[in-house]
């Protein structure tokens, strides 16, 4: 009775640790297609970076390093004609001291106000013109990135196993003002920790392989018994690859997300986690560990 229960129990674990090695295999298949291609699902990234109010230029510092070249001359042209009222009005001071003055400090306020007012507009239309240069936002997966407009993805980068997410770079090649704009920024925290960036990826290939070979083991083990040693080799192996891989993509978007929030935040870009990829990572996580947990309890006990 005891032995046909142990061999009920072992079959039945047998069978859980098998589904639960398959549902790794589904949720890194998930984290794989993030990014991919413009028909990817939309919620599956690692890092969101919203750019539709970038770049802000309402910030006065940034107001003093914009060149406002594209401002009308005839603002020139006033300020001239009103230094020359007032040259005028000086002349004439002696006859008419307090008419002169009035009208030439009203003459000085209208022309500050116009130039002021002609700035302004200048700065609203040059933001206009770099927001035109760039998408709404860019996306991150572990192979690429997407960008986007308002509603939907309209193109993505080709997938890579050398793949980092550069945004210094791509936000100085799309344009000359927007690389002057950001020429200031610390490449050292935005440009995508190139190294950890690939080793992360082959970390999770590495484990996709580990984790399709112990379910091979595992369908092998259930038709033939036998092989428990060479299973949980695999078994440790792939959850030490995915929990490696998971543990590095969270340091290094956590620190981008931070950095972008930080660096760019007084431009009017902002970033964000993508939850949906993230719960997707320590799945396979949680699949793996626990598959583990229930092939070492099979081979132990029941064996």
């Amino acid at each position: 009775m005891i032995p046909r229960l142990a061999g009920s129990f072992g079959q039945l674990g047998s069978i859980s640790a098998l589904s639960l090695s398959i549902a790794v295999l589904v949720s890194l298949a998930v984290v794989f297609v993030g990014c991919t291609s413009s028909s990817s699902p939309p919620g599956l990234y690692f890092m969101k970076v919203n750019l539709s109010d970038f770049p802000n230029l309402g910030d006065l510092r940034l107001r003093r390093s914009i060149d406002l070249s594209g401002v009308s001359s005839s603002v020139t042209d006033g300020v001239s004609n009103v230094a020359s009222s007032v040259a005028e009005g000086m002349d004439s001071a002696a006859s008419e001291a307090s008419t002169a003055v009035e009208g030439i400090a009203t003459k000085a306020s209208t022309a500050a106000g116009t130039v002021v007012s002609q700035a302004s507009d200048a700065l609203r239309t040059l933001e206009k013109e770099l927001q035109s240069e760039l998408p709404a936002y860019y996306t991150v997966g572990l192979w690429g990135y997407c960008e986007g407009n308002d509603t939907q993805a309209v193109s993505c980068s080709r997938p890579s196993i050398s793949f980092t997410f550069n945004i210094s770079g791509i936000l100085n090649s799309a344009s000359t003002e927007i690389g002057e704009l950001v020429s200031t920024i610390d490449d050292k925290v935005l440009t995508g920790y190139y190294n950890m960036s690939r080793a992360i990826t082959w970390l999770y290939i590495s484990g996709f392989v580990a984790a399709t070979f112990t379910t091979l083991l595992g369908i092998r083990k259930m038709a033939f018994d036998g092989g428990n040693k060479l299973l949980l080799t695999f078994c440790v192996l792939s959850l030490a690859l995915i929990t490696s891989a998971t543990i590095g993509a969270n340091v290094i978007y956590c620190l981008n997300t931070s950095g972008i929030n930080m660096i760019l935040g007084s431009f009017g870009a902002s970033a964000s986690l993508g939850t949906h990829m993230l719960v997707a990572a320590w799945l396979a996580f949680a699949f793996s560990s626990s598959a583990l947990l229930i092939w070492l309890i099979q081979s132990y006990c029941c064996s």
